[in-house]
């Protein structure tokens, strides 16, 4: 098979679409460049050229693989109700919901390793791509070299924290997927732990166990506390206060925190 993921010709018909005609686009070919380089002398680049990597081979490799699940929340009885002059009046009593959700996996890895088949999500980050133009070797750039697949610097382990629910949302689709294939008698693969790929280093930064676990019990309450949200009928904002200051990096991430007058945002 032909490798285009350097073709000149592609990068150029991308940039046409997305880059503005302002945009610096001799320094954004040269960082394209540098972290396909990487990527490519990296284990997803050994993967997909047929190489054995940390005992897996690749059976297969797709790109932007679209999802679709329902998951079904346990909300224990919330009470919904009407408001009338004589206070609240209870209405109905919910046990469960289903929450569906839909997307696209950035890529999805089959690999065998001792003859079991597994799939694993992938998404590629590129932050501190600047850093390979200012030649700097801090953050991200300090792992540069390292052959395993555990983060190796505080840098790697604040991108996995950052995307975690990401991250578990995908792993949960491919979970779903691979249990309803097994349900019905067809062939299904070990879904493995999400990875990162770091477009400046070219390493892929498996989640631990630890930690894919903690973002697995922070979907579920993310799904539970939207579904309360959306369901109850008198639920009090006091409920849901605004994130410390010191969170605030999350609030700039939120869309009800932008414009000139943000809905919501972090305490002073």
């Amino acid at each position: 098979e032909i490798d285009l993921i350097d073709s000149p010709e592609i990068h150029n018909t991308v940039f046409d679409e997305l880059l503005p005609l302002e945009a610096d686009r001799e320094s954004i070919t040269q960082l394209v460049n540098l972290m396909i380089n990487r990527i490519k002398s990296g284990p997803l680049g050994k993967l997909s050229r047929g190489e054995i990597f940390d005992g897996h081979r690749v059976e297969g490799l797709r790109t932007e693989m679209p999802f679709n699940i329902t998951k079904k929340i346990n909300l224990n009885g919330l009470v919904r109700s009407r408001w009338t002059p004589e206070g609240y009046e209870p209405l109905s009593k919910i046990e469960f919901a289903n929450i569906e959700m839909s997307g696209l996996i950035d890529l999805v890895l089959c690999t065998v390793i001792n003859g079991e088949s597994t799939i694993r999500p992938i998404d590629l980050k590129t932050e501190e791509a600047s850093k390979l133009i200012d030649q700097k070797t801090d953050g991200l750039i300090e792992a540069l070299g390292e052959r395993t697949t555990e983060p190796k610097c505080q840098a790697e382990i604040e991108i996995l924290l950052e995307h975690r629910m990401q991250q578990a949302l995908y792993y949960t689709a491919l979970k779903n997927l691979e249990n309803e294939r097994s349900k019905y008698g067809y062939p299904s693969r070990k879904v493995l732990p999400p990875a990162i790929l770091i477009g400046v280093t070219g390493r892929l930064v498996v989640y631990p166990d630890d930690m894919l676990q903690n973002a697995l019990d922070d979907l579920e309450e993310n799904l539970i506390l939207a579904a309360k949200m959306s369901l109850g009928s008198n639920v009090l904002l006091s409920n849901f206060p605004p994130l410390e200051s010191s969170k605030s990096e999350t609030c700039h991430k939120c869309p009800f925190n932008q414009g000139e007058l943000p809905i919501c945002g972090p305490l002073n």
